[in-house]
């Protein structure tokens, strides 16, 4: 699973349905959220990611990163 790759047979209901046998596979669906990303926007995903835990491991005061998070709201 992790950086194991392989193609997946089941839907992600079925696949709800198998890890999580005692949830509504809808919901688990629903809450989710992903109905399939390309390849250019699973990197994308994964890059933002990676730049926001990298900025959440800073050793910045919490008012320094409130002040850096806030800073482009008010122009």
């Amino acid at each position: 699973m992790l950086c194991d790759h392989y193609p997946v047979s089941l839907s992600l209901a079925e696949q709800a349905k198998a890890l999580l046998p005692d949830l509504d596979p809808v919901m688990v669906e629903r809450v989710l959220g992903r109905a399939g990303y390309s390849t250019a926007e699973e990197r994308e995903a994964e890059t933002l990611a990676t730049l926001i835990r990298h900025r959440a491991r800073t050793d910045a005061t919490l008012a320094d990163r409130l002040r850096n998070t806030l800073d482009g709201f008010h122009g």
